[in-house]
């Protein structure tokens, strides 16, 4: 009788913890999906407000890669807070991520980024003016590059070898124009016009949001070829790849898209000295040729001591 009791009490606590273990296993597993479906549900609600701060950003931002920049600061900035709502964002959270920036592009483009942020939903909250002034002095402004060299007959070869001729056509007229690669990758064939092998171009949208005009040198083959290309295209479309696949594939050539322009400040201003101009001249219409609204910008295209431009013809040392 004794033994029939006790049994009957072990099947009894059994039942009872495999009972009590299911209930808080069912629970457990309730609350992790519980969870799981919050945490899913705050990252949806923080996609949502950042894809439509990348449209705002769009429309008031006239460049299309400094509106990527400032967008993609935001990014990484807010990836690891959680919040259903701006406001739910703490100005101490910005600033501590902000103390830890140590570069100061990176620096700068994300408060520019915040500051269009604050713009975009006024219950954000941006740090004040004086607290960007007080740690902007203390980021790195970056670690000076060695000497640069550009071989302008080795460039040369580069692109001419290339039988991709949207490639090739595109290199050889940034080198030609002086055009940014974003400029050149905006462009549609109504911007360029072409009469007797002097090809000129109607920038829109350039660096700063600015419209301009670029008067090239005279250039044989290049007016050739590149009339005999436009014809294939519509006015308004545009007829060079994407910014990124430019750079994409100038580096794969070992070479740098901002050096063709530093190649056209170079090569124009050596134009105009053996005109005849003076230096005076031809730095100034070496700046107007760029673009710039300061000639201390120019110089650092013509006589940085970081770069070392060797030309093909000989006697035409920069």
């Amino acid at each position: 009788m004794y033994i029939d009791n006790t049994l009957i009490l072990l099947d009894f606590l059994l039942f009872y913890v495999h009972t009590h273990n299911r209930l808080i296993y069912t629970m457990y597993i309730l609350a992790c999906r519980y969870e799981y479906i919050m945490d899913y549900k705050g990252q949806s609600m923080k996609f949502d407000i950042l894809g439509e701060y990348r449209e705002y950003l769009g429309g008031v931002v006239d460049n299309r890669n400094t509106a990527n920049r400032y967008y993609f600061a935001i990014v990484k900035c807010l990836k690891s807070i959680q919040f259903n709502e701006l406001s739910d964002i703490s100005k101490k959270q910005i600033q501590d991520y902000l103390v830890n920036l140590k570069k100061s592009n990176d620096f700068s483009a994300l408060k520019n980024g915040l500051k269009h942020l604050g713009d975009f939903d006024s219950s954000f909250k941006v740090p004040e003016d004086s607290f960007f002034t007080e740690f902007s002095k203390t980021k790195r402004r970056g670690t000076k590059p060695g000497k640069k060299i550009i071989e302008l007959d080795i460039v040369q070869k580069k692109v001419n070898a290339l039988r991709n001729k949207k490639l090739k056509l595109g290199f050889r007229l940034m080198q030609l124009s002086g055009l940014r690669v974003f400029e050149l990758s905006n462009l549609k064939k109504q911007d360029i016009n072409i009469s007797e092998q002097i090809i000129t171009i109607k920038v829109s949208k350039g660096k700063g949001g600015k419209d301009g005009t670029i008067v090239c040198d005279p250039d044989k083959y290049l007016s050739k070829n590149l009339q005999e290309y436009l014809d294939a295209f519509e006015s308004d479309e545009n007829i060079f790849y994407k910014a990124e696949t430019m750079k994409k594939r100038a580096r794969e050539l070992g070479l740098e898209c901002h050096d063709f322009r530093r190649i056209a400040a170079i090569s124009h201003r050596n134009k105009l000295k053996n005109e005849g101009k003076s230096i005076e001249e031809a730095n100034d219409e070496t700046r107007e040729f760029l673009r710039h609204e300061r000639f201390s910008t120019t110089k650092r295209y013509l006589f940085n001591r970081k770069l070392k431009f060797r030309k093909i013809e000989k006697g035409q040392d920069n």
